[in-house]
C-alpha cells in the first residue's frame, strides 16, 4: 500500500468515527493484519519496539515460511518489522532439543538481548547443564542470546544448573548490564541458594548480568513451594520491582492469602535494591488463586511504582469487584484479566477486573492519551458487553479511562480460538498487538498452517486505529 493510499484509508477511518458519533457506536478498525510463521505450531508472541521498529518472538515448531533455517523440536523465532509492521527479516534460534522465548529488549549498541530457556546442546547452543527427569527428559537451562542489528548470534550464555531453569524477563541494569528474572529449580552450576528442590517446584531467579552475559550476582527467592517471575521494571531510585507467583508460605514469603490449601497461590511483587537485596515483598490475591502471566503486561506509574496484569480466580481479598464490569466467573477454574497498582512502597493503590462468566487471561497494558489506558488480552466469554463473540476464544481490547471504567471493548478474531498477548503503541490511536489464530476467516486471512496439522497455530500481527473519540471523552 502506497503511502497515499495509507493516508486515504486514515481518512475514511476518521471519518467513519465522526458519523459514529452521530449515532451508531464507535468501533476499532483493523487496518492491517498478517500470519506469520510456518506450516507448523507458532505460538507464545510478544513484541518490543526496538530501534525504529519492532521485533518479535515466539515458539516455532515450523520450518517453513518464515520459520525456515529451523533446527528441530520448537525453535525460538524472531521477525524483525518495519515502522510499518512489515517483516524485513525472521530468524529460527536453537539446537536439536526445545526452546522457549522469553522477552527481548533491544541494546543500546543496535543489537538485542533475547532471554528465554534450552534444552539443547548443539546448533546455536553451547553450555548446557547436563540434566534429566525420571523420564529422561531434558531439564532446560536459561539462556541469553546476544544479536547484532541483522540477528546475527554475538555471544549466547546457558545458565543455571542440573534441575530446571528458565528465563522470562529483561531490562537494562541501571548501572549497566542486563537484570534477568525467570524461575529456577537447581542448586548446583550458576545458582545458589535454592529453597526447595525438585523439578517441579522452584524459586524465583534474578540476575545481574555485564555486558558479556557473565554473572555479576544472582538472587534465589521463595520459600518451600513455587516461584516464577515473570515481569521486571526498573525505578527511578536504582531499583527493581519483579512480578510473579508464589504458593510460599515461609522463607522470604510472608502474607499468602489462601494457606490451608497446597498450591493455591498469589500474585508475588518484590522490590530489590541494586544489588539484589529485598526491600519489601507484597502478595497480591485472594484465596481462590491469582496467576499466570503476572507482570507480563507492566507500565511505571511515573511515581515509582508499577502498573500490571494478572489473572486472577478470586473474588475476594486483594480481588474484591465492587462495580466490576462484567460477570464474577461461574466456576472457581475460571478467571478474570486483572489490573493492579502498586506504589513505590508495595501499597495497592488500585485494582480493576474485568472479563465475563468464562476464561479471561492476563492479557498486556499500554498508556494511550490522556491518561487512560488500553488492554489486549483474550477472552471465552460470551457477554455482550465485552464486544460481539466471533468464536471460541477471541482477541480482546479494552480502553479504561483514567478512573480504570471500562470504556470500549471489542473482540477480534475468526470462528475459531484467537488471542492477543502483547502491544506496542505506534500512536495516540494506533496499535500493534500480536497474537495467535486457528482461525482463517472473520478478521483473519492467510494463516499458513498445514490441513494435516489443523490445530496448529499462526503467530497474528493486527494493526489496529481506535477511534479518536474514546480518548477525549
Amino acid at each position: 500500500m502506497s503511502p497515499l493510499q495509507q493516508l486515504l484509508l486514515r481518512s475514511a477511518l476518521l471519518l467513519l468515527v465522526t458519523l459514529a458519533g452521530c449515532g451508531a457506536a464507535p468501533s476499532a478498525s483493523i487496518l492491517r493484519q498478517w500470519c506469520r510463521g510456518g506450516s507448523s505450531l507458532d505460538h507464545f508472541p510478544s513484541i518490543t519496539r526496538a530501534h525504529g521498529g519492532y521485533i518479535v518472538t515466539a515458539g516455532s515448531a515450523s520450518n517453513d515460511g518464515d520459520a525456515t533455517g529451523a533446527h528441530g523440536s520448537v525453535d525460538i523465532l524472531l521477525l524483525r518489522l518495519n515502522e510499518k509492521g512489515e517483516k524485513e527479516w525472521s530468524r529460527c534460534y536453537g539446537g536439536s532439543q526445545y526452546e522457549n522465548a522469553g522477552q527481548i529488549i533491544a541494546t543500546i549498541d543496535g543489537g538485542y538481548l533475547l532471554v528465554g530457556s534450552t534444552a539443547s546442546n548443539d546448533g546455536d547452543v553451547r553450555g548446557w547443564h547436563p540434566g534429566f527427569d525420571r523420564y529422561r527428559q531434558r531439564r532446560p537451562d536459561a539462556w541469553i542470546v546476544k544479536l547484532d542489528s541483522r540477528g546475527t548470534i554475538q555471544w549466547q550464555r546457558c545458565l543455571g544448573g542440573s534441575s530446571g531453569d528458565f528465563a522470562l524477563a529483561v531490562c537494562h541494569a541501571h548501572d549497566g548490564g542486563y537484570i534477568v528474572a525467570g524461575g529456577t529449580s537447581s542448586c548446583d552450576g550458576d545458582v545458589v541458594g535454592l529453597h526447595q528442590g525438585g523439578y517441579d517446584w522452584a524459586d524465583g531467579w534474578v540476575m545481574k548480568l555485564d555486558t558479556t552475559g557473565s554473572i555479576e550476582w544472582q538472587r534465589t527467592l521463595g520459600g518451600d513451594g513455587h516461584e516464577t517471575f515473570s515481569g521486571i521494571l526498573p525505578t527511578p531510585d536504582g531499583c527493581y520491582i519483579v512480578v510473579g507467583y508464589t504458593n510460599s508460605r515461609n522463607g522470604d514469603v510472608a502474607g499468602l492469602h489462601d494457606t490451608a490449601r497446597i498450591g493455591v497461590g498469589d500474585v508475588w511483587v518484590v522490590k530489590l535494591d541494586r544489588s539484589g537485596a529485598t526491600l519489601w515483598q507484597r502478595l497480591v490475591g485472594g484465596t481462590a488463586g491469582d496467576d499466570r502471566g503476572a507482570g507480563q503486561g507492566i507500565l511505571h506509574d511515573g511515581r515509582g511504582g508499577a502498573i500490571f496484569t494478572a489473572r486472577t480466580h478470586s473474588v475476594d481479598g486483594d480481588a474484591q469487584a465492587p462495580e466490576r464490569d462484567g460477570a464474577v466467573p461461574s466456576e472457581p477454574q475460571r478467571s478474570d484479566t486483572w489490573i493492579i497498582h502498586v506504589d513505590s512502597s508495595g501499597t495497592v493503590r488500585r485494582q480493576r477486573r474485568l472479563g465475563g462468566r468464562q476464561t479471561e487471561e492476563a492479557g498486556t497494558l499500554v498508556a494511550l492519551a490522556n491518561g487512560r489506558l488500553c488492554l489486549a488480552s483474550s477472552t471465552q466469554s460470551v457477554e455482550s458487553e465485552l464486544g460481539e463473540p466471533r468464536g471460541g476464544v477471541d482477541g480482546w481490547l479494552v480502553v479504561l479511562d483514567t478512573a480504570w471504567r471500562a470504556t470500549f471493548q471489542q473482540r477480534f478474531g475468526g470462528s475459531r480460538n484467537d488471542g492477543f498477548y502483547a502491544m506496542e503503541a505506534t500512536s495516540d490511536t494506533t496499535l500493534l498487538i500480536v497474537g495467535t489464530t486457528l482461525s482463517n476467516d472473520g478478521d483473519l486471512k492467510g494463516r499458513r498452517s498445514h490441513p494435516a496439522t489443523d490445530e496448529d497455530s499462526d503467530i497474528w500481527i493486527v494493526e489496529l486505529m481506535i477511534p479518536g473519540v474514546l480518548l477525549n471523552e
